[in-house]
């Protein structure tokens, strides 16, 4: 009778595991939306340096320094 219920337990792990990978492989279109995302927002951020390595030192100045006004504002 022993061996029954532990048998009866292994099944029903085994059981929860398999529901548990499912549940695992049924995110997979949400992991690949994220990465998506995450691919998208590097791109911009890359074409955003590259924009920036194009400007002179004294645009990269006034660029910066509006950027400092409007963070100061944002925070007050």
């Amino acid at each position: 009778m022993e061996v029954v219920e532990m048998h009866e337990q292994d099944d029903e792990q085994a059981t929860a595991e398999v529901a548990r990978l499912f549940e695992i492989v049924g995110r997979e279109a949400e992991a690949i939306g994220q990465l998506d995302g995450c691919v998208t927002l590097l791109r911009e951020v890359q074409q955003a340096k590259a924009a920036l390595g194009c400007l002179s030192p004294a645009q990269l100045r006034a660029g910066l320094q509006l950027r400092q006004s409007l963070l100061r504002a944002d925070t007050a």
